[in-house]
């Protein structure tokens, strides 16, 4: 499950909203984005705790046309985040971009898993 986040209640990094990957078990957001044909994008995310009691491991895939990749966050405060990266080439005028958490981690004062995704 997923849900979107305001810095009015959570910790966001350079903006207002993100998207909070949140679930008992591994989770995935995904959308469909304009592209054009053949011309080359970098998709720009930070991933990190959102300022609750969450204090593990963090651990994504990001998905964009037909190229991956993990990246894993393991925070050095409550608050911190990671900025990371992927390029690829889009291969038609609609990409899908899609984060999948690969991690089930708890919070200390709940049961529920905490990913953010901005």
């Amino acid at each position: 499950a997923d849900c979107y986040i305001g810095s009015y209640h959570l910790s966001v990094p350079r903006s207002k909203r993100a998207v909070e990957l949140l679930s008992g078990n591994e989770g995935i957001t995904s959308q469909m984005v304009e592209t054009k044909p053949n011309k080359p994008y970098r998709l720009t995310f930070s991933l990190g705790h959102a300022g609750d009691s969450c204090k593990q491991l963090l651990a994504i895939m990001a998905f964009a046309s037909d190229q991956a990749q993990n990246i894993h966050h393991t925070p050095d405060s409550n608050s911190a985040f990671q900025t990371a990266y992927l390029n690829f080439m889009a291969k038609g005028q609609r990409t899908r971009v899609a984060f999948y958490s690969v991690y089930y981690n708890t919070r200390t004062d709940d049961k529920s898993s905490l990913y953010v995704v901005q």
